[in-house]
């Protein structure tokens, strides 16, 4: 059996090797950059793992990981108890995002004696020009509605927003591909 160390091969076999590897990798990453299904099938997609205290362990399943995983990267951000979770979301590169309830934020409103409003999960509605339709019929909207508001920011286009989303009055986030932020 001959393995990728094998001091018998040539030099230019394993250089071979290396070249279609890293055709393929760039490949892979083109293709998924210009197509968002695709994308979702070789990268996955971020799932909801906690929801209101409560672990969603069908979710958790999907991407193998244990209650002690969960526990762990809850721990690294500096979260101890499950119930302190409004969403947990396990991302496709292993972290997890976290939205505490309202009342468990770092400084707390609860130290101070005071209410906050809550947090939510964002819909995205396009990613890399494409938009997300699913997201919108979710919130009663339409692709037209979604267009008239980008017309609003003197987008004509589509395929020039690279991420957009929207928040729970439906006031819309929106990243145009070419921005004019100038780099120190």
């Amino acid at each position: 059996m001959k393995v990728a160390t094998d001091v018998n091969q040539r030099t230019w076999q394993h250089l071979i090797g290396l070249f279609l590897f890293g055709i393929l990798t760039f490949l892979v990453s083109y293709v998924t950059g210009k197509n968002l299904k695709l994308a979702r099938i070789l990268q996955g997609e971020a799932e909801v793992v906690i929801k209101d205290g409560r672990i969603l362990e069908k979710n958790l399943e999907k991407f193998h990981y244990t209650i002690d995983e969960l526990h762990h990267l809850l721990r690294k951000k500096d979260v101890f108890n499950i119930d302190d979770v409004k969403y947990g979301i396990l991302e496709t590169t292993g972290e997890i995002s976290v939205i505490k309830v309202s009342h468990k934020n770092n400084v707390t409103l609860e130290d101070l004696n005071m209410l906050g409003s809550q947090d939510d999960i964002k819909a995205e509605v396009i990613v890399t020009g494409n938009i997300i339709y699913e997201n919108l019929a979710k919130r009663n909207l339409t692709a037209q509605w979604l267009i008239d508001q980008l017309k609003m920011y003197g987008i004509s286009d589509v395929r020039q927003v690279f991420y957009a989303n929207l928040d729970d009055d439906n006031k819309l986030y929106v990243d145009k591909y070419t921005d004019n932020v100038k780099e120190n």
